[in-house]
């Protein structure tokens, strides 16, 4: 569905300034008479009136209208989100950290630190590193 030469503001506009359902079919009545008596306006909303579920139409682009502008600001915020993904992926500083953090959890909790039979931590734990100390009393 293409909106057309209107935009969004324009097509909420037309939207607004329609008649009613039922004063359309009034026009369409009067602009179907052989010689019709209609004012310059009415002849132009004559067209209007020929076509079946006006306001719904009329939403329907608008609606279309608004599509291309939320579409470009989706993909440029899912751009920005892929980035950051990536960043994460490619990190190993942050592969590191959190392979200290999987032994330390495996050694504190378990008693053990083998990677074959390591446990997997919930990475909402990491919240609670900061509270972890080491055995000279300072922070991890």
């Amino acid at each position: 569905l293409e909106p057309g030469p209107l935009d969004q503001d324009q097509l909420e506009r037309l939207s607004k300034v329609m008649p009613d359902p039922a004063q359309m079919a009034q026009l369409k009545l009067a602009s179907q008479q052989k010689d019709p008596p209609l004012r310059d306006v009415e002849q132009a909303l004559a067209p209007f009136a020929q076509l079946g579920r006006l306001q719904e139409r009329l939403k329907a682009l608008t609606l279309a209208a608004n599509l291309v502008p939320s579409e470009q600001s989706f993909l440029a915020q899912l751009k920005k989100v892929s980035a950051a993904c990536q960043e994460i992926c490619d990190s190993h500083i942050l592969k590191n950290v959190l392979a200290t953090v999987l032994v330390m959890y495996n050694y504190v909790n378990f008693g053990q630190v083998n990677r074959t039979d390591a446990r997997a931590f919930d990475i909402a734990n990491l919240l609670q590193l900061s509270e972890f100390r080491s055995d000279k009393g300072g922070p991890f």
